[in-house]
């Protein structure tokens, strides 16, 4: 892993699509604010990029704390 990230609320993300029961799932993320940059939501770019990261999830999105992202694209689905 190249680091650990933050996608809750207080990090500025919106999690969509998150099934509080499943260990594997796909997820959706949007950034909070029209600045992805400077609400804080680029820190999950950084590096080497989201695959691999570990982040920390909402309480609501799974029964574990923390995952690993092992797949990124952009959604077809944009609607919040």
């Amino acid at each position: 892993p190249h680091a650990i990230a933050d996608i809750t609320p207080a990090a500025g993300w919106v999690v969509l699509d998150c099934d509080p029961h499943a260990l594997s799932q796909d997820i959706r993320l949007v950034c909070k604010g029209d600045d992805a940059e400077g609400s804080g939501c680029a820190h999950l770019f950084g590096g080497a990029g989201p695959v691999d990261k570990h982040v920390r999830l909402p309480e609501s999105c799974s029964s574990l704390p923390f995952a690993r992202i092992s797949k990124f694209w952009v959604h077809e689905d944009q609607s919040i």
